[in-house]
């Protein structure tokens, strides 16, 4: 995905630090057990965090233990044995960083995009027959943006609806998850997706303006700081209402975590981009 899923660091605890820091470890070494090792190169906070969550709203057990890795050789470190949960978003974030990949490539002839969708190719394919179903919606969903991007659509909606339904879909596909949990994850990740397409929209907007690549606030009817400022409340809009679901959810062992990253790591990442100033128009 996008990485700007990430905590407030200096707002943890201690222990919670590390214990994000465990499952971090946990998802990459699930990744490399099921995935292989390239695609631990590609590793985003927000696949991280969905593992977090969706671990413990599947009623997983939390066992962290001191374990070497490859990146840390030298000195054993922290990590969540990766359950079920884990396993479905190595896969997921796989697919998802192939997929942006692609659409790097294609639309900027990003040299590193290129290289990343070559690298990543021959992982992906293994990752879409495991997540068959997954990976046909996300498929689907990610035709829609493309066909709103040709369209050159500038309404911000559009595309950030289509985001989060791709982020509910694949949320509450996840194995594991009782029936009482899946109305409020859904919620809460349809929320997410929305408020991750706009702040990297947000985010890119003198980049893809440079390069000619497509962004909705470029083609946005009105002026320029308009559509910034509209696209900003949409977001602090979007991180209420997930964390109005958040609230909704029993969880054991990653609330304060997850609170951290909506309370204050979300809002921390928009106050960043957007206090950066906008290019003016033309």
């Amino acid at each position: 995905m996008f990485g700007y899923l990430r905590p407030l660091i200096p707002e943890l605890k201690v222990s919670q630090y590390y214990r994000y820091r465990a499952h971090y470890c946990g998802l990459c070494r699930a990744t490399a057990l099921t995935c292989g090792q390239v695609p631990r190169l590609a590793l985003t906070y927000d696949t991280a965090l969905m593992s977090l969550l969706l671990s413990d709203l599947a009623g997983e057990p939390e066992r962290i233990r001191d374990r070497r890795c490859v990146v840390r050789p030298l000195r054993a470190h922290r990590v969540s044995e990766p359950g079920q949960a884990a396993f479905y978003c190595a896969d997921l974030g796989l697919l998802l960083a192939h997929r942006r990949t692609i659409d790097g490539w294609r639309d900027e002839r990003d040299v590193r995009a290129g290289m990343g969708r070559l690298a990543l190719a021959g992982y992906a394919r293994g990752a879409a027959r495991r997540l068959a179903d997954v990976a046909r919606q996300v498929d689907a969903r990610l035709t829609e943006l493309l066909a709103l991007e040709r369209d050159k659509c500038g309404q911000m909606d559009y595309p950030a609806e289509v985001f989060g339904a791709l982020l509910e879909e694949a949320a509450v596909s996840c194995p594991g998850l009782g029936t009482a949990v899946r109305e409020p994850l859904a919620w809460m990740a349809r929320q997410t997706g929305r408020w991750l397409y706009m702040i990297d929209a947000l985010d890119d907007i003198a980049r893809d303006e440079a390069s000619g690549s497509y962004n909705p606030l470029l083609l946005a009817p009105g002026s320029r700081e308009d559509a910034v400022r509209l696209t900003a409340e949409a977001c602090r809009w979007a991180a209420g209402q997930a964390a109005a679901a958040l609230d909704l959810m029993d969880l054991r062992y990653s609330r304060e975590i997850i609170q951290n990253v909506v309370y204050a790591g979300m809002p921390e990442r928009l106050g960043a981009i957007t206090k950066e100033g906008v290019p003016a128009d033309g």
